[in-house]
């Protein structure tokens, strides 16, 4: 498991047994930021990567993952579907989706669209005239309805990856945060959620309704701005308001200082709901999600911080939890290996194993596009 954050490069193995149900985080590897030289280094700690199952896991910045739909119309619409036809819809289904996203995905990354590569497409449900089939196979129907989620990400870092992977092992590529964010969907089907991963200088967010599900913005506000308010207001260094906030996250303060403390905290953290809501304009989101690399303050959890939004959102916290409680999975780590920062490499092997990935349609799918891709 190889996730590039927007702070840092953590590599991973990960035991699973999809039978009992259970992930272990057995070893796992950080390299601050992205040098080449430092990953490929890395990665000799963890043997000979061609016996392993490879996920990539990438920053927004590098890779956008979207889930949507095409619907097609059938030139001959009274012949039953048979596997030629199926594979040219689901070829069609997948460039219509690459067409018609390369320019905006070309946008937010940062490169010219011809630059925009497909790394890895997946199909979900196929719908027959509004009517959702496990295997369109032998059935007619006018119009044909393809879900799925594709990939993208830059020339540039396809060409990396083949430099130090080997490319045959590599099963999954998502952009992380929608990885993370689809677990989510599973739970509210039709109802608009949102989710901030909030890091050390940004917050990224992500909105899902229905199957559509994708990165929403990019907020210039993370955990730096809290140690900042409190390194700034009682003259301190930044490592000592961390320690100062860890004290208090502990209730280990006297009761007038921690409510002195909270009050700062709570001040900056409305500016950030300030600017969730600018983000989201007038969308009414009912529920937000808060994923971060560190232990956010008790109070935005609280009832009244909701007043902060637009709408009355309820704000509850992904982590481990949120995975025990909807997906009864058990989760193991190794002697030394700090579990909040194994929330995101267990939800993204989570997410890697519940998605059809030898699933035949997404098979025939990717040998239609496969010398655009990695995988």
């Amino acid at each position: 498991m190889i996730e590039i954050l927007p702070h840092l490069t953590q590599i991973s193995l990960v035991y699973g047994d999809l039978e009992n149900k259970e992930l272990e985080l057995v070893k796992s590897r950080i390299v601050i930021g992205r040098d080449p030289g430092l990953i490929t280094k890395t990665l000799k700690h963890f043997g000979k990567l061609g016996r392993h199952r490879i996920i990539l896991a990438l920053d927004s910045k590098i890779a956008s993952t979207l889930y949507s739909s095409v619907v097609l119309v059938r030139d001959n619409p009274r012949d039953p579907i048979d596997e030629s036809d199926l594979d040219n819809l689901l070829s069609q289904a997948v460039w219509k989706f690459f067409d018609r996203q390369r320019a905006k995905i070309a946008a937010k990354i940062g490169v010219n669209d011809f630059d925009v590569l497909l790394a890895d497409v997946r199909i979900g449900n196929i719908k027959l005239d509004g009517h959702r089939v496990v295997n369109p196979l032998g059935f007619r129907a006018h119009s044909v309805e393809v879900q799925l989620n594709q990939t993208f990400t830059t020339r540039q870092a396809l060409n990396d990856f083949k430099k130090v992977l080997p490319v045959g092992s590599v099963s999954f590529i998502t952009e992380a945060g929608t990885a993370w964010s689809h677990l989510v969907s599973r739970i509210h089907k039709d109802e608009l959620f949102a989710v901030a991963n909030i890091f050390p200088g940004q917050t990224s967010l992500f909105i899902g309704e229905g199957f559509r599900l994708g990165h929403h913005a990019d907020l210039s506000w993370g955990e730096n701005n809290l140690l900042g308010i409190i390194s700034e207001t009682l003259k301190i260094s930044p490592a000592t308001a961390r320690a100062v906030i860890g004290r208090y996250l502990e209730k280990n303060t006297s009761p007038n200082f921690e409510k002195k403390l909270e009050g700062f905290l709570m001040e900056e953290l409305s500016d950030w709901a300030g600017q969730v809501n600018g983000a989201f304009s007038n969308r009414a989101v009912g529920v937000l999600y808060l994923n971060t690399c560190f232990e956010m303050p008790r109070p935005v959890f609280a009832p009244n911080f909701r007043s902060k939004f637009r709408s009355a959102v309820k704000v509850l916290p992904l982590n481990e939890e949120f995975l025990n409680e909807h997906y009864q999975f058990k989760f193991k780590y190794s002697k030394g290996i700090d579990r909040q920062s194994g929330f995101s490499t267990l939800a993204a092997v989570l997410e890697a194993t519940f998605l059809p990935q030898y699933d035949k349609m997404s098979q025939m799918a990717k040998k239609r596009v496969r010398w655009l891709s990695l995988i």
